[in-house]
């Protein structure tokens, strides 16, 4: 069994989750830990789900069901808290629920004995630094939204040409975000958060843009999403050699 999953920007109980596949994913993909890196219930777009069909219903009742036996015999579920899901925030002095954990940020010591801090990355958006940022926030959630419309009907256009899926809102997407975030830059802030702290690499999300890459001594993993098919990344630690950035989109195609 895996030692450690996780999972970041899942956003349960809105259109853009990918549900069937989250679901599949977690049926065969166990581990003593599991951490949900944020974003993980879209309270934004909570309204979403009750438009569902039962079908749809019953697919994320299904995840949000998997996850809560996740935490069954002695195994842990930690639920670090994202933008979208804040409002977890107002119970975080409660600290736990059985063998599930509520955190705004935690630690975590890989397999190979390397700290790693855990957080969902909001805190570090300039954007978040301001009163107003939810309703920017908010906005560009609906205009993220449309684009997925777009693409879905895009890809339906694509097969019936006999094309291969292409991730248009992910093409525009991180072009977007990497335009903003090259001048918050937020990778190399969160590491030099990560170092000052003492920690040797930083796990996230929140930009939906997955990595496994090393910055300025500091490992730095952002979990992506699974809002899109041309994502559906996860971090796995299998209990031997650390912690690496995977993708579940190749059986999900």
């Amino acid at each position: 069994m895996n030692k450690a999953i996780f999972l970041s920007d899942l956003h349960i109980a809105s259109r853009k989750c990918k549900s069937e596949h989250l679901s599949e994913f977690l049926k065969t993909n166990d581990s003593v830990e599991t951490y949900l890196v944020g974003d993980i219930i879209d309270i934004w777009r909570l309204t979403q789900a009750f438009k569902f069909s039962k079908d749809e219903q019953k697919n994320h009742i299904n995840i949000v069901r998997k996850l809560l036996k996740r935490s069954k015999k002695d195994r842990q579920v930690h639920y670090i808290y994202g933008n979208h899901d804040e409002i977890l925030s107002r119970f975080e002095e409660t600290k736990s629920f059985g063998n599930i954990y509520l955190h705004e940020r935690c630690e975590y010591i890989a397999s190979d004995g390397r700290k790693y801090l855990v957080i969902h990355g909001h805190q570090f958006d300039i954007l978040s630094q301001y009163d107003w940022s939810t309703w920017v926030g908010k906005l560009g959630d609906i205009g993220y939204e449309v684009m997925m419309d777009i693409n879905e009907v895009y890809n339906r256009i694509r097969r019936l040409l006999g094309l291969r899926y292409f991730s248009l809102s992910k093409m525009v997407k991180v072009k977007v975000k990497k335009a903003a975030y090259f001048i918050s830059n937020f990778e190399k802030t969160l590491a030099e958060y990560a170092k000052s702290h003492g920690y040797d690499g930083v796990i996230c999300g929140h930009i939906h843009d997955p990595a496994d890459k090393m910055i300025d001594g500091i490992h730095y993993l952002n979990c992506g999403c699974w809002t899109d098919i041309a994502n559906l990344n996860y971090v796995i630690d299998r209990g031997q050699g650390g912690l690496k950035l995977e993708s579940y989109r190749e059986s999900a195609s």
